[in-house]
């Protein structure tokens, strides 16, 4: 009779949705037109996969198919093994059970599914690996792209400020210092771009944690990284306007139009 009986485990959502701030342990809930007593309230669980883990009700089997129907359901059965070491065990063991419930032949080939934790652990490990490789090429190629911007925007400037130069030189500038101040220059462009691609960033982690199970976070660690690049790529593409604007003859500068 324990599985017959009408009592119900509820999600952490459903139970805010349903009484609010109340408690609902001993309460009643209405589920396909039969009353059921909420004997408890699962912690919160978040989402897996696009489900969500605490927007659910759980009742002893008996209970499901007296008010579902015992054909032609979908059901989930969760086992939990105290001993890691005993997964293997447990499988093959819940294989045999669900092949005598069901009356399979020797012959015949389940007609179930035994899914494993480890299995989620593998799918989730594989996509994140995935997910680093086409972020870290995307990465590459815009870092590439944007270098190739900023050293042809430094050359613009560099040839438009001819003059500026020319007369920087006439006062006493050093071929260090012009190279400096345009190096300078390409960095800070590489800096906006860090602001924006941040502020971006966290946008989009932000938006992947609220519509997916997976965790996204911005870190430290990836900024400092992000800065470091900005360095790298400032200098690599900045020192060959630079150095053109360094080399550049004063008397030559000051009558270019």
């Amino acid at each position: 009779m324990e599985h017959h009986r009408a009592v119900v485990v509820i999600g952490k959502e459903v139970a805010e949705k349903l009484f609010d701030k109340e408690d609902p342990i001993g309460k009643r809930v209405n589920i396909a037109g039969r009353k059921f007593r909420v004997i408890g309230v699962l912690e919160k669980r978040g989402t897996m996969f696009d489900d969500n883990l605490d927007m659910l009700a759980i009742m002893p089997i008996g209970a499901f198919q007296s008010a579902f129907g015992a054909t032609r359901r979908r059901i989930e059965i969760q086992v939990k093994v105290i001993d890691p070491a005993m997964v293997e065990e447990a499988e093959y063991e819940l294989t045999g059970i669900m092949r005598r419930v069901r009356g399979l032949p020797a012959i015949k080939e389940n007609n179930f599914a035994i899914n494993k934790q480890s299995m989620f652990l593998d799918m989730y490990n594989n996509l994140t690996r995935v997910l680093w490789a086409v972020a870290i090429g995307v990465g590459a190629i815009s870092l590439l792209v944007g270098g190739i911007g900023i050293m042809n925007i430094m050359l613009v400037s560099v040839t438009e400020r001819t003059r500026e130069i020319g007369i920087r030189k006439a006062i006493g500038a050093r071929r260090s210092d012009i190279l400096w101040q345009f190096l300078i220059e390409s960095m800070m462009i590489c800096g906006l771009g860090v602001l924006i691609g941040i502020v971006l960033a966290v946008a989009l982690a932000k938006l992947v944690a609220r519509f997916t199970p997976l965790p996204a976070a911005i870190t430290l660690w990836v900024v400092f990284l992000g800065l470091a690049f900005v360095v790298f790529i400032g200098v690599f593409f900045g020192i060959y306007p630079a150095s053109k604007a360094a080399r550049l003859n004063p008397i030559e500068a000051l009558r270019y139009e």
